[in-house]
């Protein structure tokens, strides 16, 4: 088992801040975590999901809960080299098997990866565009 920093250290986390900022991982999960999302904000995380790897009517948000007001969209440079590569589906099927609904992959990703300020939720953009054209 290896030690998770949920928040990475590069961006202030550390091993008792956050609360709940450590998780245990299989050196796997650890290592196919890294290699999809490196130490990324999880808003980046959330576009990168909605854009590779669940179905295209579905859209991940990441929403703070203290409400902190710093801009972290995906920069457009991130989004033109994440777009050019190619998915990571032996990484993300070994972390997230077929199985698993999106609802139970985002769950899962709250619970082990992403900094806990931080949760993603899963939107219907066909619902969230049918209301906003209403």
């Amino acid at each position: 088992m290896t030690k998770h920093h949920r928040k990475p250290r590069c961006v202030g986390g550390t091993s008792v801040y956050p609360k709940g900022n450590i998780s245990l991982l299989r050196e796997n999960e650890h290592r196919f975590w890294h290699s999809l999302f490196g130490a990324w904000w999880p808003e980046w995380i959330a576009a990168e999901i909605s854009r590779k790897y669940l179905p295209r009517r579905l859209q991940v948000l990441a929403i703070n809960f203290f409400g902190e007001k710093r801009d972290r969209r995906e920069p457009k440079w991130h989004k033109k080299i994440q777009k050019k590569k190619k998915p990571k589906f032996v990484e993300w099927q070994s972390l997230f098997p077929r199985s698993l609904s999106p609802e139970e992959i985002v769950e899962r990703i709250n619970e082990r990866f992403i900094d806990p300020e931080y949760s993603l939720v899963i939107v219907d953009r066909e619902a969230t565009n049918s209301i906003a054209a209403g």
